[in-house]
């Protein structure tokens, strides 16, 4: 978990601003360690669009898109990688 934290704090967090203001962990998690239901995949992809790709800004000015945060080719399963 440790691991996946640190990912996510200096891959979101700092490189990340959100149109409500300051990007922080509870911004997303709300208090729960995992907040994503992925039983719908159609309904979480509409979701995070809505919430990550439209509302999140990337704080190096650069254009933000679902590869700023899953990379190019796409990878859903992001976390996995850092579990490691």
């Amino acid at each position: 978990m440790k691991k996946v934290t640190v990912h996510m704090w200096n891959e979101y967090v700092k490189g990340l601003t959100h149109s409500s203001g300051a990007l922080y962990c509870d911004s997303c998690h709300q208090g729960k360690a995992e907040f994503l239901d992925k039983s719908d995949k159609k309904a979480l992809a509409g979701w995070m669009d809505q919430e990550f790709t439209k509302k999140a800004k990337r704080t190096d000015g650069k254009e933000h898109s679902c590869s700023t945060c899953h990379g190019d080719p796409f990878n859903p399963d992001i976390l996995a990688a850092w579990k490691k």
